[in-house]
């Protein structure tokens, strides 16, 4: 299963967590791409003013060469892919209270291709 969606986020930056966590940034995030915590995971996207960005959820067993491969914990079992301003894109609801993540850029400095597998 596949839901993908072209977004220009607040600031060129998404966040992966559960809705729980949605207030968590996790560290600092202006050395890499891809920042990740217990709570929380954040990603860099192409500037919002060259355009749209593409983001995808996919399932664990679509992705396989990936530039993150991580768990971040899921109290309420519903993660989501949101902005900076809380927006919510994207969502799926996982059966554990951990939801493992994978993630596939298109480019290792400014993707506009980002697909995110939850499990």
């Amino acid at each position: 299963m596949q839901t993908e969606i072209s977004i220009q986020p607040a600031n060129s930056i998404i966040f992966i967590s559960d809705i729980e966590f949605m207030n968590e940034v996790p560290g600092d995030p202006s050395g890499n791409v891809i920042t990740a915590s217990k709570k929380a995971i954040s990603v860099w996207t192409m500037p919002d003013i060259d355009g749209p960005t593409k983001v995808g959820i996919y399932n664990l067993d679509e992705i396989d060469d990936c530039e993150f491969d991580g768990e971040i914990l899921s109290p309420s079992g519903e993660i989501v892919v949101s902005s900076s301003e809380k927006e919510i894109f994207l969502r799926k609801i996982v059966d554990q209270n951990w939801a493992r993540i994978k993630i596939k850029l298109n480019d290792k400095k400014e993707p506009d291709y980002i697909r995110i597998a939850i499990g």
